[in-house]
């Protein structure tokens, strides 16, 4: 939601000249988002190839605690 609130990918669209595809989504806290999109990807249930992955967070998400979802993604980008 931090994402999408402050329009980040508008402006890194705009930045680069490119289309850029927002996949943050409210309440996706730092993980949600990213993990919903690999296992998109890795099932095959997209038409669009991934280039280039950007992953703004907030400061505050390094002090926190890690989720159950956040360590299933940092085992599987550990693979």
């Amino acid at each position: 939601s931090f994402s999408r609130n402050a329009h980040f990918a508008d402006f890194l669209a705009w930045a680069a000249g490119a289309e850029v595809a927002n996949l943050a989504r409210d309440g996706g806290g730092f993980a949600q988002s990213m993990h919903d999109a690999w296992q998109r990807w890795a099932d095959g249930n997209t038409d669009t190839p991934v280039q280039w992955i950007v992953w703004e967070t907030t400061e505050r998400a390094l002090e926190e605690p890690l989720t159950d979802t956040e360590r299933a993604l940092v085992s599987r980008l550990a693979h």
